[in-house]
């Protein structure tokens, strides 16, 4: 379990990385071909978020860059989905199912690894990239309010490559609402410990990376108590 809870950090905030464009929009281009709807990406992970999966098919398509790690007694079935809460991942509860545990999305796919993609990600991050999938959500797509996991679970990264404007991301804290518009080219710390959602109110496709890190280093100049004035 990593150390800080998610009322310590912001709902969404950049990240201090620069990030090369051109690498992005290449990879991007080369990999046109490998979009999969939501339960092709990742069924398993989709039975515990039915609405959101249901209610973004067809507008939402990922492939991933970063793929599940099997022992070789474990592989998954479809029987053996089981729906958890974001309590049960914070614990890293035995009952959760590898294909639900972001901790086992760690191995390089194929056309992923070796790439400058991979080589630049790698050297921007301080803690391990667990888990990396590309998204591409089609305008007037809605992601209904759902929560993800604490950050004493994991970390969140999304970094936008094109067609970002339009795009508002919504917090949901104690009966208020928080929007948060980002921009291209640049990558975010998301607080998906937070009920959220995201309303695509754009007129073109909007490609982005989504990430996971195993670790709290890249988001420590994040922490509220750290950006207090002095």
């Amino acid at each position: 379990m990593l150390k800080y809870k998610k009322r310590e950090y912001p709902f969404c905030a950049e990240l201090p990385i620069a990030v090369n464009m051109d690498v992005f929009t290449a990879y991007l281009a080369a990999n046109m071909h490998r979009w999969q709807d939501n339960y092709t990406a990742h069924g398993g992970l989709c039975v515990n978020n039915g609405e959101v999966a249901d209610s973004t098919l067809g507008l939402i398509e990922h492939y991933h860059l970063t793929g599940l790690d099997f022992e070789a007694d474990d592989e998954p079935t479809t029987a053996s989905f089981t729906s958890f809460s974001p309590k049960d991942k914070l614990r890293r509860n035995t009952n959760i199912h590898p294909t639900m545990d972001e901790y086992r999305w760690h191995k390089p796919l194929e056309h992923y690894e070796g790439t400058d993609l991979m080589h630049t990600l790698s050297a921007s991050f301080d803690a391990p990239i667990i888990r990396l999938r590309m998204s591409r959500m089609l305008p007037g797509c809605v992601v209904p309010p759902h929560i993800d996991y604490n950050t004493t679970y994991a970390v969140r990264f999304i970094i936008h490559i094109s067609g970002n404007s339009g795009v508002v991301n919504r917090f949901y804290n104690r009966g208020e609402e928080f929007d948060y518009e980002m921009e291209e080219g640049k990558a975010y710390f998301l607080n998906v410990g937070y009920k959220h959602a995201v309303f695509h109110n754009g007129t073109d496709p909007r490609y982005y990376l989504l990430g996971t890190l195993g670790g709290q280093e890249d988001i420590e100049c994040l922490r509220l108590e750290n950006t207090l004035p002095k």
